[in-house]
């Protein structure tokens, strides 16, 4: 997935699915289902920095509500949001890649 799909909410009510963190490699790869339940892949690479809530304050979820991103001093600082209401929050300093 090209991150530019992020932008203002591209990905709502994507599924979210498993996470990886390749830490040595600084990797993050996210794997989603679409709104057709196709499987759609966001990797990261580059990866400097990440915060995953997973608290629930608006009950139990693990659908997209809110995404965007935004390039900034030559890095991609990214956010998701579910309906959960948790925040997922990254800083890549290379950006993330298609698959």
């Amino acid at each position: 997935m090209d991150y530019t799909k992020l932008s203002n909410s591209g990905i709502a009510d994507y599924e979210l699915g498993k996470i990886e963190v390749d830490y040595s490699n600084g990797r993050m790869l996210f794997h989603m289902r679409n709104r057709k339940l196709q499987p759609e892949r966001l990797e990261i690479d580059g990866l400097e920095e990440f915060r995953i809530e997973r608290r629930e304050p608006w009950g139990a979820g693990i659908y997209v509500t809110a995404s965007d991103y935004q390039l900034c001093d030559g890095k991609i600082e990214i956010e998701i949001q579910l309906n959960s209401g948790d925040m997922i929050r990254i800083i890549a300093a290379e950006g993330c890649e298609k698959t």
